[in-house]
């Protein structure tokens, strides 16, 4: 025979309650002491946002392409600008990648923007005759090659580490943002560090392949 309690049986929202308590609990000591997942889900945003930047970068080697191309000023700025038209299809680019999962996403987008830039240094160095007058739709399509391939990375590089970090997806979400303008000023900063500063030379060309790098 079963003893009986001594005391009067607690309430089934009593026992809610605990066990609501006990999960808080366990999430406050999970927030105060982050697990390796969560810190290599952050870092590898942070790395992926880096890599988003070309578009920032495009004034350290624009008056080489200019130069190198005979480009007008308006073609110029036809290769930095007409690509973000292609934003009204982030979503279908990132359900394009989400069944990649994110590693695939990751390298679909990261070769998409390496071959786009790698192409565009080939077409500004071998800009002549047929190429030459090609070279303005060539560029900015190759432009537009390199904002599909960010969006493939974006679309890890923002949401993955706020999975891993949901207490503190608003700084997590700001930390990964700020460093697409810190990649860029990194690349920026690298190149004048090994070439000097930009300008018409053709040696300019090569931060883009600092950026495919």
């Amino acid at each position: 025979v079963r003893p009986r309690r001594s005391g009067p049986r607690p309430p089934a929202a009593a026992l809610a309650a605990a066990a609501r308590a006990e999960r808080t609990g366990v999430g406050e000591r999970a927030a105060a002491r982050p697990c390796p997942s969560q810190r290599r889900g952050l870092i590898a945003g942070l790395y992926a946002a880096i890599a988003t930047g070309p578009f920032y970068g495009f004034s350290v080697y624009s008056l080489s392409l200019k130069a190198q191309c005979g480009l007008s000023q308006s073609a110029l700025s036809n290769i930095n600008t007409i690509p973000y038209g292609l934003g009204v299809f982030s979503p279908l680019i990132g359900a394009i990648g989400r069944p990649l999962g994110a590693r695939g996403a990751l390298f679909v987008g990261g070769l998409l923007v390496a071959v786009a830039l790698v192409a565009q240094f080939i077409l500004a160095t071998h800009c002549h005759g047929a190429v030459r007058s090609a070279a303005p739709i060539l560029l900015v399509l190759c432009s537009c090659l390199t904002y599909i391939g960010l969006q493939f990375v974006t679309s890890v590089a923002f949401p993955v580490p706020v999975l891993f970090w949901p207490i503190n997806r608003s700084q997590v979400t700001a930390a990964v943002k700020s460093f697409v303008g810190l990649g860029g000023a990194a690349v920026a900063q690298s190149y004048r560090l090994l070439y000097g500063t930009p300008s018409e030379d053709p040696v300019a060309l090569r931060c883009m392949l600092l950026w495919a790098g």
